[in-house]
């Protein structure tokens, strides 16, 4: 709560704002009040209390003053030190400081509100032609795809804080593998490259969805499927769409 400080027939409200991502102290805010005449000291304590309490929270609902001249080194050095500790698993973040490594020597020096999406397509672009360290092949598919989801997540977090308006990263990956064949058996429905019959594979832009099971059986619930990757709802109901099914259980969304 905001301290109350008598100053003569005055009172002064304090309201601590913490600290900058410097470390820094934020200037407190203060606000001077007078409260009314005639006043009991329980009613007079009761009054300032109401209003340091109104005060915090005008204080606290103002957005915060940021540095939108910060570069994306300076913020990524920022969040790992004050937020994604907080957020994050030790073993994304380590994955994630994997990431910035390898997108650091490219974009370090850009300020957060210079960063185009031209910015990221030439990143990931120059990603393609790097080698794996251990490996000595090219770095996979799956890795630029890491990078990116990286610096989405980085970038998102700058727009919470206020450092940007928008996700200058969004919508700038693009998968750059050979597209999966697909084959139909006899029913025409979709099967995976060396399959069989029954058993179908749906591929949306990654998002691969296979039945363990014929799909024109009239009985289907979720554990019969092993949905790959990532956003399993919106996997099976484009795994729907293509195979219409004839019969489902319901509630299995």
């Amino acid at each position: 709560m905001a301290s109350i400080r008598k100053r003569g027939s005055s009172y002064l409200l304090v309201v601590s704002m913490g600290y900058d991502f410097d470390g820094k102290r934020r200037k407190p805010q203060q606000k001077t009040v007078h409260p009314p005449e005639n006043l009991t000291p329980r009613a007079k304590e009761k009054w300032l209390e109401e209003e340091a309490a109104l005060f915090e929270r005008q204080c606290r609902n103002e957005p915060l003053k940021v540095d939108k001249a910060i570069t994306l080194a300076a913020y990524t050095e920022l969040w790992l030190r004050e937020i994604a500790p907080a957020k994050l698993a030790k073993s994304t973040l380590a994955r994630d400081k994997q990431d910035i490594d390898r997108f650091m020597p490219f974009l370090a020096g850009y300020k957060l509100t210079d960063l185009k999406p031209e910015h990221f397509r030439n990143l990931y672009a120059e990603l393609r032609k790097q080698k794996n360290s251990v490996t000595g092949k090219p770095l996979s598919e799956c890795t630029v795809e890491g990078v990116h989801a990286c610096l989405c997540g980085i970038l998102s977090d700058a727009m919470e804080g206020g450092f940007l308006s928008h996700n200058p990263a969004w919508r700038t990956y693009k998968y750059a593998g050979k597209k999966r064949e697909q084959l139909k058996d006899q029913r025409g429905q979709l099967v995976p490259p060396g399959g069989q019959a029954g058993v179908s594979t749906v591929d949306n832009g990654g998002l691969v969805v296979r039945p363990n099971q014929d799909i024109l059986a009239s009985q289907v619930t979720v554990d019969q499927y092993r949905i790959c990757q990532i956003q399993p709802c919106r996997a099976l109901c484009h795994l729907v769409a293509q195979a219409d099914w004839q019969a489902f259980q319901p509630g299995i969304f």
